[in-house]
């Protein structure tokens, strides 16, 4: 089941097995993807994490889902939670996709072994200025902008990625949950050439937890792309810290 696209329709109907494990009885991982991405993204990390049954899947605007956009971050939460379909698992999202993992690990932590933010931002928190905020959609509307060439078939899958991009970003802003009170084991990770505010973020939210950010060495955002073997360690570390608070 490495890699398995998995339907939520299937999802939802799926047995349930020991907690937090598969069907197979390996661990269960599931990996959340950002905006303007897409599951088959994470295909090279996938190869790295054969100890794991890792569930992919594209989330609404994106992908083979693109029709069922825009998204919005609620709706995403709920698609995260029926995609688990009462399994326990450790919950991995890359930058967007960690706000998804949140609110699900917030609204079902029983189903939460643990939950791993690879440079997630938290925009409506108070490090962040107003400038910083007006910055990032000004960055969203220019991606947009940038990205309406193609076949009419490309146009407008980027248009519905680029709105949904947007739709979610501007329900962050209105602080959508208290990301303060999860009581998952929580993972955080930045790239070592990363400068971004999402790595910034990583390190308050490390912090505030009383750990450190796992820093990739080599890496930037997209380091499930471009260091897939750095980024499956760090899916390991999330799982693994899951386990350990579990035994005390």
């Amino acid at each position: 089941m490495n890699g398995f696209e998995i339907p939520l329709e299937i999802a939802r109907s799926a047995r349930r097995p020991a907690r937090g494990t598969s069907v197979s009885g390996k661990p269960l991982v599931v990996l959340v993807h950002g905006a303007i991405e897409r599951s088959a993204g994470f295909s090279n990390v996938l190869e790295q994490l054969p100890e794991f049954d890792v569930v992919v899947y594209d989330r609404r605007g994106h992908g083979q889902r693109w029709r069922e956009g825009p998204t919005t971050l609620d709706g995403d939460i709920d698609d995260l939670i029926g995609v688990l379909g009462e399994r326990m698992a450790t919950v991995v999202g890359h930058s967007l996709g960690g706000l998804v993992a949140l609110g699900a690990a917030l609204r079902r932590p029983e189903l939460f072994e643990a939950v791993g933010l690879y440079e997630t931002s938290i925009p409506w928190e108070e490090w962040w200025t107003d400038r910083e905020r007006t910055t990032m959609l000004e960055e969203i509307e220019r991606n947009a902008e940038a990205e309406r060439g193609g076949t009419p078939h490309q146009r407008a899958q980027a248009e519905i990625a680029w709105r949904s991009c947007r739709q979610e970003v501007l329900e962050a802003l209105r602080a959508p949950f208290q990301w303060r009170d999860l009581a998952v084991p929580l993972t955080t990770g930045c790239g070592a050439e990363s400068e971004s505010r999402s790595a910034r973020d990583a390190r308050h939210v490390a912090a505030f937890f009383g750990g450190e950010a796992v820093v990739l060495p080599g890496a930037d955002h997209r380091a499930h792309r471009t260091n897939p073997a750095a980024f499956a360690d760090f899916v390991r570390r999330s799982h693994l810290l899951g386990r350990i608070r579990a035994r005390r």
